[in-house]
């Protein structure tokens, strides 16, 4: 049986469809890197709502982004917070019209929203009225249609382990239900999922303030308290857990179609979209560090990092580390040079995890430093039974305050000078390090005249004989 040759137009076609998917991959992947960030630094459910709405309707250009929060007790809907495009402002602006206090009622029997209780997961609806008819004027419904161009509302429930609903979100677009694409709505799918789990940590976090003044009050019920803390504990690990490998998934698939399309794999790929897929090859390889941090942190929290503790040689560990890093300083014009006090520096220690440590380390050295060398020793400190082996990064970058040294290892802490200079970046890596070496036994530190007058980072190992 003969097959069809594809056509220049079919294959135009098939290019333009994939690098439309890729692209809305691409901007899933930040956004819930983002998400990620925003539930971990705000815990009040009102401000959680009001952070992660604004970052929805940026990021992925919708017009309407809403979270409700549900009370079975009352059979209602209370809206938290609403982000809107600066069209749909204007459009409630000129007939005086908002709906962000609006309270939904006999949710469980509304039209959009019943299907929830019954295991549904989305619903959608091209009517406005379907959600505020007679809570809003005729003239009001109609400008959110028309000015404020909402032609579809979907509304997804924030639910936690198929059991508990917390709320509803509630997005709407310029466009009808049909002609949205299935890896759209797997897109917000994967990001709805997230919200639940942070809102569910932000309420939690809330009935448990409401506790500890309670507590506080009349001192008792401690054992309640306990309870919700370990759930607001787990809550937060298994966010970290999920989020980092949702991320994972998404990110194989955009790694793999990028990488088709650049080296010519897929023919028809023009060297304006090839430049193109380089960039997004680079967010991908951005979002490889985040999740890796991510699954870290998780293991970390949970307690669950294992040492393979041999005898290994951290003069060698720290030369593969440096040769890695030398081509990208170069082409920065910095230069790298090992400083080996040491010789062999033969010991016991775990040498993925403290190979970890040293990239840290030399990454933020090189990041940082814009001319220069960055200097990396090794040496030996003390004797006998309280022999350690000191590796310091020392560069000619950023410097640090020194009222922010104390902190510099702690669970997402970073300079102002740091977040201006590269805001993608977490916090994670020097905790990870600081964790990582005192496993060892080891201690860690930082030093720095000042800004503009570069830094030190160190790490102390105990030269034990055997695991």
């Amino acid at each position: 049986m003969a097959t069809t040759e594809p056509t220049p137009e079919n294959v135009t076609q098939e290019l333009y469809k994939r690098n439309a998917e890729l692209a809305v991959r691409n901007k899933t992947l930040s956004l819930l890197g983002k998400l990620y960030e925003i539930s971990i630094l705000t815990l009040e459910p009102a401000s959680l709502a009001e952070r992660i709405t604004h970052a929805v309707q940026i990021e992925l250009d919708f017009n309407l982004v809403g979270i409700f929060h549900y009370a079975e007790q009352t059979d209602s809907l209370t809206p938290l917070y609403f982000a809107k495009s600066q069209r749909l402002e204007r459009a409630l602006g000129e007939v005086n019209a908002a709906f962000d206090g609006i309270q939904i009622t006999k949710t469980s029997s509304h039209s959009l929203f019943a299907p929830f209780f019954t295991g549904g997961d989305a619903s959608y609806t091209e009517d406005p009225a379907a959600i505020w008819d007679g809570m809003l004027s005729r003239k009001a419904l109609e400008a959110l249609k028309t000015e404020g161009h909402l032609r579809t509302l979907l509304a997804y429930p924030l639910v936690i382990d198929n059991r508990k609903m917390l709320g509803v979100c509630v997005i709407g677009v310029n466009r009808a239900h049909q002609e949205l694409g299935e890896f759209e709505k797997e897109s917000i799918r994967s990001f709805v999922n997230v919200i639940a789990i942070a809102l569910n940590k932000a309420l939690l976090y809330e009935e448990l303030q409401i506790l500890n003044k309670k507590l506080f009050a009349a001192n008792d019920d401690l054992n309640q308290a306990n309870e919700k803390l370990k759930e607001f504990d787990k809550q937060k690990s298994e966010f970290v857990s999920m989020a980092g490998h949702q991320l994972r998934a998404p990110l194989t698939v955009i790694k793999g179609y990028t990488s088709l399309l650049i080296e010519g794999t897929i023919r028809g790929t023009t060297p304006a979209a090839r430049e193109v897929l380089q960039k997004v090859a680079f967010s991908a390889e951005q979002l490889v560090k985040l999740v890796g941090g991510l699954l870290d942190l998780s293991r970390i929290e949970a307690g669950e990092i294992k040492y393979e503790m041999v005898q290994a040689d951290l003069a060698k560990v720290a030369s593969e580390v440096i040769d890695k890093f030398k081509v990208g300083a170069e082409q920065k014009g910095l230069g790298i040079t090992f400083e080996n006090k040491a010789g062999a520096a033969v010991f016991t220690f775990d040498q993925d995890k403290i190979r970890e440590a040293v990239v840290n380390y030399l990454d933020n050295a090189v990041k940082y430093s814009e001319k220069g060398t960055v200097v990396v020793g090794l040496d030996r400190v003390g004797a006998g039974a309280d022999a350690r082996m000191r590796l310091s990064v020392k560069d000619t970058g950023l410097g640090i305050k020194p009222g922010d040294l104390q902190n510099l290892f702690a669970k997402f802490s970073r300079t102002e000078e740091a977040k201006k200079l590269h805001p993608d970046g977490m916090g994670i890596g020097l905790y990870f390090v600081k964790r990582i070496v005192e496993d060892h036994g080891g201690a860690v530190g930082a030093a720095s005249e000042g800004i503009g007058k570069g830094s030190t980072f160190w790490f102390e190992l105990p030269m034990k004989t055997e695991g």
